[in-house]
């Protein structure tokens, strides 16, 4: 994953490096163009000059035919040529020419020459005259000026990267120091950040909105605890008082036994209530993160716990229990939570297991898996909502497999659900 900053350098590179090869070929017919422009120039230059000194020649004193032998022979590339009196005098004429290598070891190569031809007259004769300049020199200034470049732009590119993480370091000082503020950050602690004033604009207004954002949670998460709080503190206890009527009630000899089965119906119904109520405000509990005290917990002796704590169910139903712990896990979390897991995931596994079915444990390293028998897979897309009905045979809704995947979301835990060979399974893997 790169950062913020690494994105504008690697797309300013990629684009000087299109434009560098871009500009080849411009570098490239720009040069030539001058050369060949030069080279034209140049030419006229010699032409103009070898007719000039040829007119001023006494033909009487030197023979036309072995003065113009000897000149080409010593000007090769301005050779000089007899025309027939009969054709017209051609105009002059500009052109690229590729001849073959002087050198007989290199026949495979072909050299490029810039030729100007003019027609003249000695003598009342006529003569044409060929300048020729080698132009080879063109791929030579272009292969420089492209190392040069290339030279300049790798040292621009180090430069720019250079420069460019300098610069981050003190212009991102001030978001770092953010983000590190906003990391140790926990609202269960109610403490306002204090951010870093800077003399970025940008800067300013991130820390501002974040001051804003961070006092409004805060205000939301003490109102939801104090709400947590009270609930706990003003339903437990009416709770608790009619529960225990209940009770009294049952007892009492002059019940009759209609009225007893419906005082039984009552004390289920209103046990369920005391036990959905815990559930809620403990799920409120994790969900607003306040249970922050870890501890090392091993998790073999939470399971003992739990299934002695539920063996007069697993006896009441004829389920057999398979309890295979083959290493022994320690966590580092809240013990309290690890217990609730737990004993939800077992308490789930007994209420979906049919009678006199198997429930098997399994513990492995950072690994639980708890499997019952049963008849028909449970609703998938309701798995971990809150009072769903995962099966119509067992009409029973409550929130003990929300709660767990809520405890084990927030501990970074994975809990995955299977459905085989007509058993259930959960499995629970601890980072």
């Amino acid at each position: 994953m790169s950062t913020l900053l690494n994105k504008p350098v690697r797309t300013f590179i990629v684009y000087a490096s299109i434009v560098l090869l871009a500009s080849v070929p411009v570098y490239f017919f720009t040069v030539d163009h001058i050369w060949l422009s030069e080279l034209d120039e140049n030419n006229e230059i010699i032409a103009e000059r070898a007719i000039y000194q040829l007119e001023r020649t006494d033909y009487r004193i030197h023979n036309p035919d072995s003065l113009f032998s000897f000149w080409n022979i010593i000007q090769p590339n301005a050779r000089l040529e007899r025309l027939d009196n009969g054709m017209a005098m051609p105009n002059d004429k500009t052109y690229t020419e590729y001849q073959d290598h002087v050198n007989p070891d290199y026949k495979w190569t072909k050299d490029r020459f810039r030729v100007l031809e003019r027609a003249f007259f000695f003598n009342g004769e006529p003569y044409l005259l060929v300048v020729e300049s080698n132009v080879e020199e063109t791929y030579e200034t272009v292969a420089i000026i492209g190392f040069i470049t290339g030279g300049f732009f790798i040292i621009l590119s180090a430069g720019f990267i250079v420069l460019s993480r300098r610069m981050s370091n003190r212009i991102w000082l001030p978001f770092r120091e953010t983000l590190e503020k906003l990391r140790s950050f926990r609202v269960d602690e109610s403490q306002r950040v204090v951010f870093p004033k800077t003399t970025i604009l940008e800067f300013n207004e991130l820390n501002d909105t974040l001051d804003k954002l961070i006092a409004r949670n805060i205000g939301v998460f003490r109102m939801q605890k104090e709400f947590t709080e009270n609930a706990s503190h003003e339903l437990q206890t009416p709770l608790a008082i009619i529960q225990s009527k209940l009770g009294l009630l049952i007892q009492s000899d002059s019940v009759s036994k209609a009225q007893y089965r419906l005082v039984e119906e009552a004390d289920r119904a209103l046990a369920r209530a005391v036990r959905i109520n815990r559930n809620l405000l403990l799920m409120a509990k994790v969900e607003n993160n306040q249970f922050t005290s870890k501890e090392t917990v091993k998790l073999a002796v939470e399971i003992n716990e739990v299934i002695d704590l539920l063996g007069d169910e697993f006896k009441r139903r004829s389920i057999t229990l398979h309890l295979a712990i083959d290493e022994q896990p320690v966590l580092f979390a809240n013990q309290f939570l690890v217990t609730t897991v737990i004993q939800n995931m077992v308490t789930n596994a007994l209420r979906y297991c049919t009678t006199g079915g198997e429930v098997s444990i399994v513990v492995e390293k950072n690994l639980f898996v708890i499997a019952n028998s049963g008849t028909r897979p449970l609703n998938r897309d309701k798995l971990f909502q809150r009072f769903a009905v995962l099966d119509d045979n067992n009409p029973n809704t409550g929130i003990g497999l929300a709660l767990a995947h809520g405890i084990c979301k927030q501990n970074g835990w994975d809990v995955s659900y299977g459905f085989e060979k007509q058993t259930h399974r959960f499995t629970v893997v601890f980072a």
